[in-house]
Formats: structure tokens, sequence, C-alpha cells
């Protein structure tokens, strides 16, 4: 180890590439939420169990299911659930931020644009890093 790197975490990463994992992979669900969306389906109603599915059609689609195909309640569960390091706020802000500048659009909406608008989104706040990436 030479004086400029720091010891390994538990599990093998920092807290900053815990945080840069967790951006991955919410801007890999919500990239895969705008191709299901392109397609006018949603993750609740393909990947929900029977009762979950009644429920999303009983209250309908939110505003996450019509930007990104995913609804946005299911997204920050997910980051509440994943988040070790603290950063489920600002990611949760930067999906909010998407999601709200993307249905605004309405039926201008484009899957390409909505790509874009998601992934600058999390990049403003943290950057995503793949399991792989090496530190910089």
């Amino acid at each position: 180890m030479t004086g400029w790197q720091r010891p390994a975490r538990a599990g093998g990463a920092t807290p900053s590439g815990r945080a840069g994992k967790l951006a991955a992979e919410l801007e890999r669900r919500c990239l895969n939420g705008i191709t299901l969306r392109e397609h006018g389906r949603c993750v609740a109603i393909v990947s929900g169990t029977v009762r979950s599915r009644k429920r999303h059609r009983r209250r309908g689609h939110d505003a996450g299911c019509r930007a990104v195909g995913i609804p946005l309640s299911r997204i920050l569960r997910f980051l509440r659930a994943r988040d070790s390091v603290g950063v489920a706020p600002l990611l949760a802000e930067a999906a909010v931020n998407a999601i709200t500048e993307i249905d605004a659009w309405g039926t201008r909406w484009e899957a390409r644009a909505a790509r874009e608008a998601v992934s600058d989104s999390i990049r403003r706040q943290i950057t995503p890093r793949s399991p792989a990436q090496p530190r910089p």
C-alpha cells in the first residue's frame, strides 16, 4: 500500500465507491424502466406480484411510471434499502428532479431525451461507477 491509498473497507469498497455503485444501479434501473415505458409498460405491472399489480392498476400510474416506467415509491424504497453510506437523499432528489422534468413533457415524451435527463440528473449528484471500475 502506498501512502495515498486508503485501506479497503468492509466488503472491499470505500464509501465513495459504494455511493457510485448505488448511483450506477439507480441509473441502470431507470434506463431499463424507460425501455419498458417506451413500449407502453411499467415495472409495477411487468414484475409485481398479482396483488401489487392489482393495487397498482387501482391506484393508477404516478409520475415515475409516466416518466421512467417505475413508480416513484418503488425507486425511493430501492434507494432506502440499498443505501449503506447515506446517499439515498441525494439520489432521491436526483430521481425526483428527473421525473418531474420528464413528466412535464406530457405527450412530448421521448425515450432518448428521458434517458439523457435521468443520466444528467444522477450524474450531477454522484458519479456512477460500475463494480469493476477502478478508483481514480
